[in-house]
């Protein structure tokens, strides 16, 4: 699941104060995949091996020729 969090309802949404008080975040773009942040823009093979390190157990995770992918 992705939930974005949008910057202009801090204040005024409790959730967003939550979320960045939880993770520290301090940074923007943060990413934050099984409570470990990820601060700046997080390229698409390394999110790729980034979830996948944590689903190898799914189906749906591929490992094909050193690289990591979802279909």
């Amino acid at each position: 699941m992705v939930f974005p969090i949008n910057l202009d309802l801090r204040g005024q949404e409790p959730m967003v104060d939550i979320v960045i008080g939880q993770f520290n975040i301090t940074k923007y773009p943060t990413t934050v995949i099984d409570d470990k942040k990820y601060e700046g823009v997080v390229k698409e093979e390394q999110l790729q091996q980034i979830i996948c390190s944590t689903l190898l157990a799914s189906p749906n995770c591929q490992v094909s020729e050193g690289k990591v992918g979802v279909s």
